[in-house]
């Protein structure tokens, strides 16, 4: 009686088996849903049925509810085209930032970015902190200041964006976003005192009087070179030093310098020679300055040397390849994600 019961187990499992074997062979595959768009306007026929939108190309590029984003757009986001605030948080759907990096709908597209993606082009960079133009201005600064983000020289007056002044308080649009202020108002704190004559790093020194570049290069008597590179831009301190004369304190060299662009050339040398304490006479000295308020300056002393022949000291190539790198990253504006 065991042996028929156990049979029949054996005999109904196998019957299953190949029924569900031939279930799988049999069952048929999912056909590819296409989207059938005769008006090729880059929208499915049946999306602009559903809103009610007509066909042609133009539906394309209407904004029916007006909150800043195209037919397309909308359709690309999966928004609603019929109602300015699909999702009814207040803010219209132009305004929304469906990726959350700091730049809208509207701005992605009118940065030819993705907005659906924060790093549209995959570089390590979100789309916030990019500069596609080059006018040291990120994206989210440009709109913030009303400047195109894909034009360096917005209003074509021979000015890159970063280098305009558009509340007129002797900083610059980077210079305003470097140090912190707002560069749409020319008091960003309202305090009373302009932006320029702030103090933001509170070293003594106002904004405008501040480095922004400089370059010494040193030459003593035996021909040795001293090259000392400061800047500070694109949120970044960075000092580079080749020193083969061997002077003293010379990463402190900076805070030494009580520097302002009212002085004359013959005071630049002056308080650098003693800020360098220098142990023996030198050859040449080259000093280059650039303040946060555009004005430059240069100045020379060389003497000859016993042939009459003056010595080169200034070798670029030489001293970028040899140079120590002492960056100090403050941070940026265009937080990367």
């Amino acid at each position: 009686m065991k042996r028929i019961i156990i049979g029949a187990l054996l005999a109904s499992v196998c019957l299953s088996q190949s029924v569900v074997s031939v279930d799988a062979k049999t069952k048929p595959k999912k056909k590819a849903v296409t989207q059938v768009d005769r008006d090729q306007n880059k929208i499915p026929d049946s999306w602009q049925r559903k809103y009610h939108l007509g066909y042609g190309k133009t539906v394309a590029t209407a904004d029916r509810d007006r909150d800043r984003l195209t037919n397309l757009q909308e359709y690309q986001l999966q928004l609603n085209p019929t109602k300015k605030d699909t999702d009814d948080d207040r803010l219209a759907d132009g305004q929304e930032d469906a990726d959350r990096d700091r730049v809208t709908n509207q701005q992605e597209y009118l940065a030819k970015l993705n907005p659906l993606k924060k790093d549209s082009d995959q570089d390590g960079i979100s789309d916030a902190a990019e500069d596609q133009d080059v006018d040291n201005l990120t994206t989210e600064e440009e709109f913030i200041v009303g400047t195109q983000p894909i034009q360096a020289d917005s209003d074509r007056d021979g000015l890159k964006d970063g280098e305009e002044d558009r509340d007129k308080d002797q900083l610059n649009n980077e210079d305003e976003f470097e140090l912190g202020s707002d560069p749409t108002h020319a008091d960003s704190d309202h305090d009373g005192v302009r932006d320029d004559q702030e103090d933001a790093d509170q070293d003594g020194v106002q904004n405008s009087q501040e480095i922004k570049r400089m370059t010494i290069k040193l030459t003593n008597m035996n021909k040795q070179k001293f090259e000392w590179r400061y800047s500070s831009e694109h949120h970044r301190n960075v000092l580079r030093i080749k020193d083969e004369i061997g002077l003293k304190d010379i990463a402190t060299l900076r805070e030494r310098l009580t520097l302002t662009a009212s002085m004359t050339k013959e005071e630049l040398l002056v308080q650098v020679t003693q800020a360098l304490q220098l142990p023996t006479p030198i050859k040449s000295l080259q000093v280059e300055v650039k303040f946060v308020n555009g004005h430059e300056m240069e100045s020379e002393d060389e003497s000859s040397d016993d042939d009459g022949q003056s010595d080169d000291s200034g070798d670029d190539d030489e001293s970028d390849d040899d140079s120590d790198d002492q960056g100090d990253d403050h941070g940026s504006h265009g937080e990367n994600d």
